[in-house]
């Protein structure tokens, strides 16, 4: 994950990056940056949320 966020802001500045995470794993996003937006659904019988991070930064 830490090497797709580096290619997106290498190639198009700081860009915007939003994804469905299960929830099981959505304090694995989190701890990359991203913020959780909405409630939980259920997709493909799998509760998820919502999930963006807006100016990426080069992981460190």
């Amino acid at each position: 994950m830490a090497a797709v966020l580096g290619f997106l802001n290498h190639q198009a500045g700081p860009p915007s990056a939003y994804l469905h995470a299960q929830t099981e794993v959505a304090e694995f996003y989190g701890r990359l940056g991203f913020m959780q937006r909405g409630e939980v659904f259920i997709e493909a019988g799998i509760p998820h949320v919502a999930m963006r991070l807006d100016d990426i930064e080069p992981p460190a």
